[in-house]
């Protein structure tokens, strides 16, 4: 699952994500999903690369900008 992870960190992770074919491994990957309501293009909107874990894609945190790394480490 991959999405704004800006929106993700202060709302319901569930509500940005998207449901993709395989998870982008670096930011330049081409995205393949399923488009949602709150979720309108497929594209990743990332800027970092993404592994699958659970059948989820999280995000590879080296690759995140540091405002977003605070973000994710208060999660």
């Amino acid at each position: 699952m991959i999405g704004d992870i800006d929106k993700a960190v202060n709302v319901n992770v569930f509500s940005y994500g998207i449901c993709v074919k395989e998870c982008p491994l670096e930011a330049s990957d081409v995205v393949e999903c399923k488009v949602t309501a709150e979720v309108t293009a497929c594209d990743s909107g990332s800027n970092y690369g993404t592994y699958e874990f659970m059948s989820y894609c999280l995000p590879v945190y080296d690759t995140l900008p540091a405002e977003v790394q605070t973000q994710f480490d208060a999660i």
